[in-house]
């Protein structure tokens, strides 16, 4: 099974979200699941590792707003990501308005799993 996490943010100092989807992307890994997290950027310079046994991919991001990554190019790297091979399932932590514009850029037959994480 592939699953496309779409993680909001990755630096040093991790949210409570991105500590959440961090250890669920771990632990899914661990058990045979192949994982993608997609994360906006700190910056302008993507990234692409294996971390903790799942593949971080951080899309190039002009900074925040009102804790919102705007970053653009996330959405098109979704696209690329599942096109070039294809996910089972993507996984939506809202609220994120950017995360769910790529999703709705992505095929609609694919599962979505949404977790809310605040009100």
């Amino acid at each position: 099974m592939r699953v496309l996490q779409f993680g909001r943010f990755w630096n040093e100092q991790h949210g409570g979200v991105e500590r959440h989807v961090a250890q669920l992307s771990a632990g899914l890994a661990a058990r045979g699941v192949e994982v993608v997290n997609l994360v906006a950027s700190a910056g302008l310079t993507p990234h692409d590792e294996m971390l903790d046994g799942y593949r971080l991919v951080q899309a190039p991001s002009l900074g925040k707003a009102f804790s919102t990554a705007m970053a653009p190019a996330l959405i098109a790297r979704a696209v690329t990501l599942h096109r070039v091979q294809p996910f089972d399932v993507f996984h939506l932590h809202f609220p994120d308005p950017l995360t769910h514009a790529a999703s709705l850029a992505l095929p609609g037959g694919v599962p979505r799993v949404i977790t809310w994480h605040s009100d």
